[in-house]
């Protein structure tokens, strides 16, 4: 599981990035459950409980933003 923490956008141009690379067929489409990002630091645990178990589902705000 990864998680980022994102205060701000920060990894912003990171997932842009990402995201181009499965546009572009460089990447699976399930490559965009492999990470979840988060401004809250008290998720993080949370998140990577959740992907570990595989409950965690892509974040479509996230998804949105790019």
């Amino acid at each position: 599981p990864l998680v980022f923490y994102n205060p701000r956008d920060f990894w912003k141009p990171l997932f842009e990035l990402l995201y181009h690379t499965i546009t572009e067929r460089l990447s699976p489409p399930e490559f965009a459950h492999a990470w979840r990002a988060t401004d809250d630091i008290n998720d993080i645990t949370r998140l990577i409980g959740e992907m570990a178990q595989g409950l965690a589902v892509a974040d479509p705000a996230i998804e949105n933003k790019v």
